[in-house]
């Protein structure tokens, strides 16, 4: 673009420089001068834009008192963190949170209006509320309005496949990623080149669009280079322009939320404190794209913002202007020339000149240092590619070899598994034979003492013949020493061969004992093992540690006894062989050795007798723990069984309280539908009898009445006959007979009544006039809620509205005209059979586009509730009855659909207002114009109140058929976001009273 020259030169300048005497000039006149060349220090820069010396107000609000601003400001911002489809490491920080905080600088600081802009965050950035966005402000925005656009959210980029240079690379395809979107399905993205046609579809004179996003530098052209003069600011406003600040170039750029920037990202925190640090009136969009690469570049390594045209989207070298508002402009800290002073202006346009050269030479100079630190980017990202290439070559295959070794490892680990789970089982099935095994020993070994016990009662009386026989033997025994001593040697002998053999017996019967034992064990284990119970295996491993234990016990019993009958045994035989010596020694102390031997015999025998009763005892107690512990698994069991039992029983008596409760629900409900039923017939007998009353009363009137004109007519028939003959008796008289008077009486047209019917398409225009006058609006305090009070009266100038809510009929035939925007749930309309039903899933701009379509706009709050409840301060438009059936249509259910949700316009005749409006309450909520304050009814003034200035909510009244009727009262109130749509939704439209 050429630059302006010197003002000297140029007339049209001089001209301007001869009205700016009454300008402040000074730092505010040098700081207007600067376009958008932002260095790192924020320097101010020099131009001149001469203005005349009047000053007009602005009627917006704006930077300047002669503003050349036309149109109106429009914004689209588009924030998401969250995407559904994607995995956690997919979801992003802070896009919602820089979307929201540029959102309200906007407002704030350069005079955005909310009711103009179109906000989506999270779920609602969805692929249709992004093209339906788009699709909206393409049919709203005029060719003198300005768009804003902000874009926070996952970007996508594939490159040209004939791609030969970086600068070729624009020609790949870009995505913005919408929050519905799947991973890795570009069918669920929304293309650059989809953006780029509505921008250069949208018909506004400037857009400017700031893309914080991966791969955002794809919608660019080429840069190009703007004049410095501050002349040209309106001349750059009269060009369209088509205008992006993306965050990167073809790259993915860092969303992580700064805590140091307020959990903003890097990009969103200098975008926003560039906008914030202003305070010229005037702020080109390319002033913003060097300040912002500078810093963002200096704290993110390899982020690098860009600013450029859109490609070949209608750009014609204009440029979007913020307009700052007037409370955030510079203070005059600089006096202006006094008038007439054209000198001391020169000599400060040359000075803005000469500072506007310097700067250029710098910039020129930082320019070269940029160029030369992007090629040195460039190279380096080369090189990181090739390394990461690499690197990722190197990764892929230490990722391979790892899937092997790991797969390697996994069937090792299967298989060490699969062998300790075998080993696992072989043990428990060992230790299992195991206990078999010394259970059969135990009870074989019971057996076998059992069989000791006998065979030595049997040996002890064997031994007391004996003992007899040696008695009577004494002599021979002498004679025969030798030969006894080795007989007694062979018993002994003997002896422990039959000890030995009767313990081995002793030791089968203990084993078929426990044998028997361990089957009743067995199949005792077989059920416990088939219930699976944790619990019940650890007491029978406790039972059977325990009983191992006490065997062990017992066994070391048996040895330890066993052992002292062979230690017995062998004192038996020491004590018979010092017998025998004695009774070789001492044939006389015969007598003496035998009573010894007779007393020792008795001892033993006590012994055995102590042992065997021992034993028995030990077996006694192994059955009474065995029987004790076939209790308490037999108990466990048992309570388990009823526990079992209980939880049946529980659940069955859940199951018939449930049933018990969905019948009496069910009974309930034809209960009350046949109440309702009822009503409506006793309504409906009601009004067939007050109507046929009044029928009556009307015939007996109209029959009074014609009476009443039979006996006038008969009166004036009279009248006129005495007049004809007075006339005739006046023979003589000049004048003419005087006509007799006519009847003053005109036809009677009787009314007709007639059942109610839907209104048809040619009734829906219907307007209501609703007359000038104070009503009762809001409530007492603790009648409803805090937000309707105080309770005030209230003046409104006459007014019409609609009889009805605006219909699917209605809005076809719009959409048919205006080539609006369907509104949600529109897939679902059987426009033949819904036709008479509201329309719903339109949001307050749709609304009220629909209204100034027609030449109406929204009803205030004080319009809607003065048609609702007329002057009497009634509950309900229709008195102060509590809704029913017969009012309006409240709670239908929870699933929406328009046949079963939606009653038709006009269905309820008993629940119509004072003025006869309908549906006022119920069937759908309706969008008023007000923005929604909860303290605005203190404020508000008493005649024709409109409601805040500003507000990010719109009011909505009169609830709907998804809820119960709550606030759903004359002066109930609720609040939603403008950009909402729901299936319970809806609108009507007010007009001026004629």
């Amino acid at each position: 673009m050429k630059t302006r020259g010197h003002p000297h030169t140029n007339p049209f300048r001089l001209k301007l420089a001869t009205f700016a005497t009454g300008l402040a000039v000074g730092s505010f006149l040098i700081g207007a001068l600067s376009l958008p060349f932002f260095f790192a220090n924020n320097s101010v820069k020099a131009g001149v834009e001469i203005k005349p010396q009047a000053a007009k107000p602005s009627a917006a609000g704006g930077a300047d008192p002669d503003d050349f601003i036309e149109g109106n400001y429009w914004a689209l911002i588009i924030g998401i963190n969250k995407y559904p489809t994607m995995d956690k490491d997919k979801q992003l920080e802070a896009a919602r949170k820089d979307a929201e905080a540029v959102s309200k600088l906007l407002v704030d600081r350069y005079g955005f209006s909310k009711e103009r802009m179109v906000e989506l965050y999270d779920e609602q950035a969805s692929r249709k509320g992004v093209i339906r966005a788009f699709s909206s402000l393409k049919r709203r925005l005029t060719d003198k309005d300005s768009l804003f656009i902000y874009y926070a959210g996952h970007g996508e980029y594939e490159k040209s496949a004939t791609a030969k240079s970086e600068k070729e690379k624009v020609d790949g395809m870009g995505y913005w990623i919408p929050s519905d979107a799947e991973l890795d399905d570009p069918a669920s993205y929304i293309f650059n080149s989809q953006v780029r046609d509505y921008l250069a579809n949208i018909p506004a004179r400037h857009i400017y669009a700031v893309v914080d996003s991966c791969f955002s530098g794809s919608l660019m052209g080429r840069t190009r280079q703007l004049g410095l003069s501050r002349s040209a600011v309106k001349e750059l406003y009269q060009q369209p322009s088509r205008w992006i600040l993306a965050s990167g170039g073809l790259y993915p750029v860092p969303d992580a939320a700064d805590k140091a920037k307020q959990g903003h990202s890097t990009f969103a925190w200098h975008f926003m404190k560039i906008l914030r640090q202003n305070t010229n009136p005037y702020l080109l969009a390319k002033d913003i794209a060097e300040p912002i690469a500078i810093r963002v570049s200096n704290e993110v390594k390899d982020q690098l913002p860009r600013s450029a045209p859109v490609m070949a989207a209608g750009d014609e070298g204009g440029q979007f202007v913020f307009r700052l508002k007037r409370e955030f402009l510079k203070g005059p800290g600089d006096a202006a020339p006094p008038p007439g002073d054209l000198t001391a202006l020169e000599k400060q346009l040359e000075e803005a000149e000469k500072a506007v050269k310097k700067q250029q030479e710098e910039f020129e100079k930082k320019k070269q240092a940029m160029i030369a630190r992007l090629k040195q980017l460039e190279e380096e990202k080369k090189r990181r590619e090739v390394d990461e290439e690499k690197q990722l070559a190197a990764a892929v295959k230490e990722a391979e070899e790892k899937i092997q070794r790991e797969a390697k490892e996994r069937e090792e680990r299967l298989k060490a598994e699969a062998e300790r789970l075998k080993k696992s089982e072989e043990e428990r099935l060992a230790s299992a034979r195991k206990f078999e095994q010394e259970q059969k020993e135990r009870e074989q070994k019971a057996k076998e003492a059992e069989l000791a016990r006998q065979k030595l009662e049997e040996d002890r009386k064997a031994e007391a013949d004996r003992i007899a026989a040696l008695k009577k033997e004494t002599e021979e025994r002498a004679r025969q020493a030798e030969l006894a001593r080795k007989k007694a040697e062979e018993e002994r002998k003997a002896e422990e061969a039959r000890l030995a053999a009767a313990l081995k017996k002793r030791e089968e019967e203990e084993k078929a004992r426990l044998v028997a034992e361990q089957k009743k064990m067995e199949e005792l284990r077989k059920k416990q093992e088939a219930e699976k119970d944790a619990a019940r295996l650890a007491e029978l491993k406790r039972q059977e540690e325990e009983a191992r234990k006490a065997e062990a016990a017992r066994r070391k019993a048996e040895e330890e006894q066993i052992a002292e009958q062979k230690r017995q045994a062998e004192e038996k035989e020491r004590q018979r062989v010092a017998e025998l010596k004695r009774q070789e020694e001492e044939h006389k102390a015969e007598e003496k050795r035998l009573a010894e031997l007779k007393r020792q015999e008795e001892e033993k025998e006590r012994q055995r007798q102590a042992e065997l009763k021992r034993q028995e005892e030990e077996r006694k107690r192994l059955e009474t723990e065995m029987k004790a512990a076939r209790e308490r698994e037999e108990k466990r069991l048992a309570e388990m069984t009823k526990k079992q039992q209980e939880e049946e029983r529980r659940l069955a008596e859940e199951r018939r309280l449930a049933d018990e409760k969905r019948k009496a629900e069910e009974k309930r409900l034809v209960e009350e539908k046949t109440k309702a039923e009822a009503e409506r017939l006793a309504a409906s007998k009601r009004q067939d009898e007050a109507a046929r009353k009044a029928e009556e009363e009307r015939l007996s009137t109209l029959a009074r009445e014609a009476e009443e004109q039979k006996r006038k007519l008969a009166e004036a028939k009279k009248k006129a006959e005495e007049a004809q003959k007075a006339a005739e008796q006046a023979a003589k008289s000049s004048a003419p007979p005087s006509e007799a008077p006519k009847s003053g009486s005109e036809p009677i047209v009787e009314a007709t009544l007639r059942p109610f019917q839907a209104p048809k398409s040619k009734d829906l225009a219907t307007l209501i006039t609703v007359p000038a006058g104070e009503f009762v609006m809001g409530s007492k305090a603790g009648d409803g809620q805090p937000d309707e009070t105080p309770q005030r009266a209230v003046f409104v100038d006459a007014f019409t509205i609609d009889k009805y809510e605006v219909t699917v009929e209605q809005y076809a035939a719009y959409l048919k005209k205006s080539g609006a925007e369907p509104p949600d749930f529109w897939e679902r309309v059987n426009q033949k059979e819904d036709g008479s039903r509201p329309v719903v899933g339109v949001d307050w701009l749709d609304a009220k586009d629909f209204c100034e379509y027609f030449g109406k706009q929204l009803p205030t709050e004080a319009q809607w509730e003065k048609a609702a409840r007329g002057t009497d301060g009634r509950k309900y438009p229709w008195g102060n009855d509590d809704p029913g059936p017969l009012f309006a249509n409240f709670a239908s259910g929870v699933s929406f659909s328009y046949s079963k949700s939606l009653a038709a316009v006009g269905s309820y005749e008993s629940g119509k207002s004072p003025y006869g409006v309908y549906d006022m309450v119920g069937n759908v909520w309706e969008w008023v114009l007000d923005n929604y304050d909860k303290a605005y009814y203190q404020v508000a003034p008493p005649k024709n109140p409109a409601g805040p200035a500003s507000g990010d909510y719109k009011v909505i009244r009169g609830g709907s058929w998804s809820k119960r009727p709550a606030v759903a009262r004359s002066a109930g109130r609720m609040y939603l976001a403008p950009n909402t749509r729901s299936n319970s939704l809806g609108f009507r439209c007010v007009g001026e009273a004629k």
